[in-house]
């Protein structure tokens, strides 16, 4: 039993470790979405409602994370000294004691193993949690990458729109100068008109590709924000592997205490059953001498009468 302690306290001591490698890895992406939401909310680029949303989300996340990473680590010293109440208690029972004692002992044990599993399901729930709202994040965040990526080709497609026009502007006035057409002062105001509109185009396209710089960079944040909630996704799902194996073990040693508990109070039982059967058999003897001496005084009684009578 005390090698199998050592065990558990060695689990234990990799939880802690795997809690705080998780919680450095989540300030990292904290720090990464802040970065984020700076970008986005960049006096250059109207804001993205959506991605304003995503990084709140997160905050939000953070907040929890923190929290429940706090918690697991009060948990989790708290199932440390459980455990050495524990292995005190066995050494008790190792010591020897009364069937009556050891029964209080396994009480005692087991009271302490309920509050270490209780402790592990809370810390595995509010994990899950996490993890569950983590990986909605991960979709709505990979949503508006591929939503900015479409929107980033549509731009050089209409950049590229332009592009093609102007040359065929330019085909087209070469084209009537060289037929030398009286129009040439419609075609030239033609011309001019058709460059304005191009200039106007250039303008608004200019706009559109300080946007899309700005978005390529936000995109490039985005990639490296989705490999680090995959990080910390992968961290969380360690150390839910690791508190359930925790649990799983106090289980397990639960049935058992209950099982040893159930066979001293058989014991017990059939101790007292004995003692009962006994006791049964002297209050019996007792009542069948009672009522021999009853009888003998009876008799004598009656042998008394009968002398005054006659």
């Amino acid at each position: 039993m005390s090698d199998e302690f050592e065990k558990i306290i060695a689990a234990k001591d990799l939880n802690v470790d795997g809690l705080e490698i998780a919680t450095t890895n989540i300030k990292n992406v904290l720090n990464n979405f802040y970065h984020l939401a700076h970008l986005n909310q960049s006096q250059n680029q109207p804001q993205d409602q959506k991605i304003n949303s995503i990084v709140n989300e997160i905050k939000e996340q953070g907040v929890k994370f923190r929290d429940v990473t706090a918690q697991s680590l009060v948990d989790v010293q708290k199932s440390k000294m459980l455990a050495n109440d524990v292995q005190s208690y066995i050494d008790k029972l190792t010591d020897g004691v009364s069937s009556s004692d050891m029964d209080e002992v396994l009480d005692d044990i087991s009271d302490s193993i309920k509050q270490i599993i209780d402790g592990c399901k809370k810390t595995v729930d509010g994990y899950k949690e996490i993890n569950k709202s983590l990986n909605g994040i991960y979709q709505n965040l990979k949503q508006r990458e591929d939503e900015i990526k479409k929107e980033k080709d549509e731009h050089e497609g209409t950049r590229q729109k332009h592009r093609i026009a102007s040359i065929a502007t330019g085909s087209a006035s070469a084209g009537l100068a060289i037929l030398g057409l009286i129009l040439i002062p419609f075609t030239f105001g033609g011309s001019t008109a058709f460059m304005t509109l191009g200039a106007a185009g250039s303008i608004a396209a200019s706009g559109v590709a300080t946007s899309v710089a700005l978005r390529t960079s936000w995109l490039e944040e985005c990639e490296k924000n989705l490999r680090h909630i995959q990080v910390i996704d992968k961290e969380i799902g360690n150390i839910i592997n690791v508190v359930q194996g925790f649990g799983m073990w106090w289980n397990v040693t639960l049935q058992n205490v209950q099982a040893s508990k159930e066979r001293t109070e058989n014991k017990i039982k059939a101790q007292m059953d004995r003692k009962k059967i006994k006791l049964n058999k002297i209050i019996a003897g007792n009542m069948k001498k009672d009522w021999v001496e009853l009888e003998s005084r009876f008799e004598n009684y009656c042998t008394e009468i009968n002398n005054l009578i006659v």
